[in-house]
């Protein structure tokens, strides 16, 4: 699988619940993501080594593997981290070994950690 990595860059809110749908495709057709393992790494910057993560989560059970689609929630927990600005990686690794591995970045950016706004 080639892959242009997306550069987004996203909010969500400290203590909140999050989740993220993310799909797998290669020239506008569903690739099947049953053996691949996803992961979202956040961290205080693009620089710093991956076991220094604020955030690390490790998916292997997807929402509609044959459909490329996969979650990745975020707990409170997840989102009870400092507010400010934070780079983010989603990854991946279909399963496979020697010349059959695809591995890479499917999304990067900066993940800004706001407070909820109070309505009334």
């Amino acid at each position: 699988m080639s892959c242009n990595i997306l550069r987004l860059d996203l909010e969500i809110f400290k203590n909140k619940t999050d989740t993220w749908t993310v799909t797998f495709s290669e020239n506008n057709a569903a690739i099947d993501i049953s053996d691949y393992t996803i992961y979202l790494i956040v961290k205080s910057k693009k620089s710093d080594a991956d076991s220094a993560a604020v955030i690390s989560k490790t998916i292997i059970e997807h929402s509609d593997a044959v459909n490329g689609e996969s979650e990745i929630y975020l707990s409170k927990a997840n989102t009870n981290i400092a507010l400010g600005q934070y780079w983010y990686s989603i990854e991946y690794n279909n399963g496979e070994s020697g010349d059959d591995l695809s591995e890479g970045t499917l999304q990067e950016g900066h993940l800004t950690i706001t407070r909820p706004t109070r309505v009334g």
